[in-house]
């Protein structure tokens, strides 16, 4: 198993994007940012359960804000870590990423094109 050294800003740079030990700070926000989940249900490096826990953990932050809204998660069960292009050829890997498409295209519209 590799080692990953850790420097000075890798550790800046991992405490700013972890999401689940900021919650209660990005819930105190105004207005509470944004957070789409979407994760692939195949995901070989991260199981689904890490983002379902991430999505609850900041959607009970956000709710003492009554923001919880705010943060969506969606799960594709046939999508894995990497969006593969080639695995159209599978129709459950095909209609997965449509609904990924469509997930991230409506969230853009509701929260990024205001």
């Amino acid at each position: 198993m590799m080692t990953y050294s850790w420097s000075a800003a890798s550790e800046a740079a991992r405490s700013h994007f972890d999401l689940s030990g900021r919650a209660a700070e990005l819930a105190e926000k105004s207005p509470q940012p944004a957070v789409l989940l979407a994760h692939g249900e195949q995901d070989e490096m991260l199981p689904v359960a890490e983002i379902r826990a991430l999505g609850d953990r900041l959607r009970g932050a956000y709710e003492t804000h009554q923001a919880a809204e705010r943060v969506t998660v969606n799960t594709f069960p046939h999508l894995a870590h990497h969006l593969d292009p080639t695995a159209e050829t599978k129709p459950a890997v095909e209609k997965d990423l449509q609904l990924f498409r469509e997930a991230v295209s409506a969230w853009y519209r509701l929260y990024l094109l205001q």
